[in-house]
């Protein structure tokens, strides 16, 4: 994956043992990684939508034998495209942890040197020269998209471009094992101009919106971005909200053919979910 401008690799840690929360923190911030953690799925989630991360490693929190997974799929599914490893003491093979759409499993106890080389390995996923290229489309194609130039998009897409969101009414949001969203609902906007004029007009929504961070993530055929969009709510100030969002796209030679976007609503409620943190943070700077 492409760090892009976020370096060192950042972390979420989600555990409800105090104590060994605690001592990861410590322990890989001392090995270099920027480390944010949490004890609970609503912590977790709440990161999830304030900042990017390039692995979430997070216990199974759940106490149910029936299904142990399910805190870890519903962490997964709001991470998504960002890789999620099992962290676990509970007897959960490898192959389930896998086909349930998880990187990794690691077992508890661990050995920390061998903790650190399976971190290392899931981060360390590079872009090939085409996705390289890829992302700069990517990009221009954002920055053409928050400037409002739906004429300025027309030569980074195919004239058969198909939008559609994950999550959307008449959508599975079903994704594949490497978490790349496929079978597209039947109210997918398809042709270039349609989907340039649906895609301006959904971020109108958001005045002065632009892309503030970024990591790229490498799919089959395309990539995948988890961003954070910045906007100012009101004119009357300079104050901007954040919240994280996904886009993945796929390529046609040098031309992007599809994109994937987080669904109106699941981005409205993010934000709903961030409110009290936002007004915490306006009180703070009152």
């Amino acid at each position: 994956m492409n760090q892009g401008p976020l370096s060192p690799p950042r972390l979420l840690v989600v555990d409800d043992d105090n104590d060994l929360r605690g001592f990861l923190e410590d322990f890989l911030l001392e090995e270099g990684y920027a480390v944010d953690t949490a004890a609970t799925l609503d912590e977790a989630l709440t990161l999830l939508d304030l900042r990017l991360y390039h692995l979430v490693v997070t216990d199974l929190l759940t106490h149910s034998v029936a299904a142990p997974l399910s805190t870890a799929l519903t962490i997964l599914a709001h991470a998504r495209p960002t890789p999620v490893v099992a962290l676990t003491g509970w007897n959960i093979g490898a192959e389930e942890v896998k086909r349930a759409g998880l990187l990794r499993l690691i077992r508890k106890p661990f050995d920390l040197g061998d903790l650190l080389k399976t971190l290392e390995a899931c981060i360390k996923v590079t872009l090939t020269p085409a996705q390289q290229r890829q992302e700069a489309t990517a990009l221009r194609f954002y920055m053409q998209l928050t400037d409002g130039d739906s004429e300025g998009l027309r030569s980074l897409c195919t004239d058969d471009l198909c939008v559609y969101g994950t999550g959307t009414t008449g959508a599975t949001g079903a994704t594949g094992a490497t978490g790349t969203p496929h079978n597209a609902p039947p109210s997918a906007i398809r042709g270039q101009k349609a989907g340039r004029v649906y895609l301006v007009e959904r971020l109108a929504a958001y005045p002065h919106a632009r892309m503030d961070d970024h990591i790229t993530f490498p799919q089959p055929g395309g990539l995948a971005l988890r961003y954070l969009l910045s906007w100012q709510p009101t004119e009357d100030t300079e104050e901007r909200t954040r919240v994280s969002s996904a886009a993945y796209l796929q390529f046609r030679g040098a031309r992007i053919s599809q994109i994937t976007l987080t669904a109106p609503e699941r981005f409205t409620a993010a934000i709903a979910r961030l409110r009290p943190a936002l007004s915490e943070t306006e009180d703070c700077q009152d």
